[in-house]
């Protein structure tokens, strides 16, 4: 397609959108204007949908300042477009102007937490694919803003959750881990902002060394035989091999994430630890983690709806975590939007 100029079209449609939509003409994505911070250098071409055409408005590498944006709410523009081809750049902008937009009190609560979202998302397909001190450092940034922005708007930040519903990645399910850890900890006491973004991190890296475990053991439908359980098992350590060098490998994160499938009545793994040898934030992570699997959709089961995995977790599983860790779990989703989270059947907003 050509290179086309914008011209105002008072008929342009309005795309419905968070940060990023599924689809805006199957080629592009639609971005709120909120998300492009004034004055900041876009890496990416920007484009608009005028009638039933989309048309180049912005090349990168062109300041986005107050004259612009100016210009564009002039013309009642609310959203641009961004070339599927450009998702990788468009996901690291949003990173680096995160505190910015979470500051902007003209963007929506749920808009800024969909913003955390896709970020994290993102951030956490960069970790698993080539991880580096430089990505735990941002992960570690991105976990006190997601810190410093959920302490007060917990429940927007669990509805990016319901984002995930159907995602399946192995990055989805580190977000979701993140924000319920998040939630636990603030339940639990947690106050300082470096304590609960050290709960949030250790929650969002923990699972990443399952990129390590064939997918066939992973979307096997049948229980898995000792070799399956053997690889499966491995995944904590495969974390750590992966990024606890960044991390000091004594640090309080490297131990929370070795232990999250540890369990106080010993029954967990990779080194069978008890009682008070699991420390509360591996407990915290190994909490949301398995509220998080009863809820998805797996290949042996099909998800369980909020309450039943409650259930589970408080009857069948209650002998695995401190009961007042479990009960105040429990507690923190009362206060959260839990039956939005992961019901495909809801007629909720």
């Amino acid at each position: 397609m050509g290179k086309a100029h914008w011209k105002p079209d008072a008929t342009e449609e309005r795309l419905d959108s968070g940060p990023l939509a599924d689809q805006a003409g199957g080629e592009y994505f639609a971005i709120k204007l909120q998300t492009l911070g004034e004055d900041t250098l876009v890496d990416f071409n920007l484009w608009l949908k005028q009638g039933q055409r989309v048309v180049l408005y912005r090349e990168h590498d062109l300041p986005f300042n107050l004259e612009v944006i100016d210009r564009l709410r002039a013309h009642n523009v609310k959203e641009l477009l961004v070339s599927w081809a450009d998702r990788e750049k468009f996901c690291r902008y949003v990173e680096s102007n995160l505190s910015n937009i979470l500051d902007d009190r003209s963007v929506a609560e749920n808009e800024k937490a969909a913003t955390i979202g896709l970020a994290a998302a993102n951030l956490a397909q960069d970790l698993i694919a080539a991880p580096d001190e430089a990505k735990v450092v941002r992960a570690r940034e991105l976990c006190l803003l997601m810190s410093t922005y959920g302490r007060d708007n917990m429940r927007s930040l669990a509805g990016v959750v319901r984002l995930n519903a159907n995602s399946g990645k192995i990055s989805a399910h580190c977000v979701n881990m993140a924000i319920y850890s998040l939630a636990l900890a603030g339940q639990l006491g947690v106050g300082s902002l470096s304590d609960l973004a050290d709960f949030t991190l250790s929650a969002y890296v923990a699972d990443l060394g399952k990129q390590y475990v064939p997918p066939e053991i992973l979307e096997n439908s049948e229980p898995l035989d000792q070799h399956g359980l053997a690889l499966v098992r491995r995944h904590p350590v495969q974390t750590v091999e992966m990024i606890g060098g960044f991390l000091e490998r004594d640090s309080k994160v490297a131990e929370a994430i070795l232990a999250h499938h540890e369990r106080v009545d010993g029954s967990g793994y990779p080194r069978a630890r008890s009682g008070t040898e699991i420390g509360t934030m591996a407990q915290v992570a190994g909490i949301a983690d398995v509220f998080d699997g009863l809820t998805a959709d797996r290949p042996d089961r099909p998800r369980r709806k909020p309450y039943e995995a409650l259930q589970i977790m408080t009857s069948e599983m209650q002998t695995g975590f401190e009961d007042r860790i479990l009960k105040a779990f429990v507690r923190c989703l009362g206060k959260l939007p839990v039956v939005m989270v992961r019901d495909s059947t809801s007629n909720h907003p």
